[in-house]
């Protein structure tokens, strides 16, 4: 890969991994309502050991005593020191109050609870964390490609692909009616054309990342729809990635 091929990659993911940081900058004084990226600072254990504070300031946007604040407000809702489907579903609902985020919650939630254990722990929430605000493209890849395997056997088949585009859609185009189902049954089939190399009717993790590395039109979309649910900046919306 050449030299601007490799920037372009490294820049790729800039927008998720700087709402992380504009989050952790403005959250203590706004209310929780910055897109999925909230989600990303707000989780942290029933005991904050200084070992903890010193890995997440290191490896996120947030500083030390901003995580304190977070941990916190976080005990006061969770003094389990984990993140149940319930309490997922609620803060949702906060990042989306106008739509029906109940149709992408299962894709996401299982992002992060990744030995699907129904809740989200701490030491699942720093991985996740680390590796979307500090990781490399290959990995922030990795971790989207669980948004589209909904269940979690490493594969996307193409009723999973249907699914994920009707519900990015839908939570992205605030729930107004669906006109364009011709749109998305083509962006279906390209998906599966273009990121389904050894044709066998799924896609792998490994040709999900190469299709997106390659520059593959319909690849790159459907990841910057995803990446829009993190960060819904309108501003942002025309970024390539």
């Amino acid at each position: 890969m050449t030299a601007e091929g490799d920037n372009q990659n490294n820049t790729k993911f800039l927008r998720l991994r700087k709402s992380v940081s504009n989050f952790c900058d403005s959250g203590i004084k706004k209310p929780l309502r910055s897109g999925m990226s909230s989600l990303l600072c707000l989780k942290t254990p029933t005991n904050l050991s200084e070992e903890d504070l010193d890995f997440l300031a290191t490896h996120t946007a947030c500083d030390k005593e901003q995580l304190k604040i977070q941990f916190e407000n976080f005990v006061e809702k969770h003094p389990n020191g984990a993140i149940s489907k319930r309490d997922f579903r609620n803060l949702m609902k906060s990042c989306f109050p106008k739509q029906d985020s109940s149709v992408l919650e299962k894709n996401i939630f299982n992002m992060y609870d990744t030995d699907r254990d129904g809740s989200i722990s701490f030491k699942e929430l720093m991985i996740v964390m680390y590796i979307m605000s500090n990781g490399s493209v290959e990995d922030n890849l990795k971790q989207i490609f669980k948004v589209f395997d909904a269940n979690g056997n490493g594969m996307i088949s193409k009723k999973e692909m249907k699914k994920l585009v009707q519900d990015i859609y839908h939570l992205l185009d605030d729930g107004k009616p669906d006109k364009g189902n011709k749109i998305k049954k083509a962006l279906i089939e390209n998906a599966m054309r273009e990121m389904d190399a050894d044709n066998d009717g799924q896609i792998s993790e490994e040709e999900f990342v190469k299709a997106v590395l390659n520059q593959q039109k319909v690849a790159r979309l459907l990841t910057l729809k995803v990446v829009q649910v993190f960060d819904p900046d309108p501003s942002q919306a025309k970024l390539s990635i």
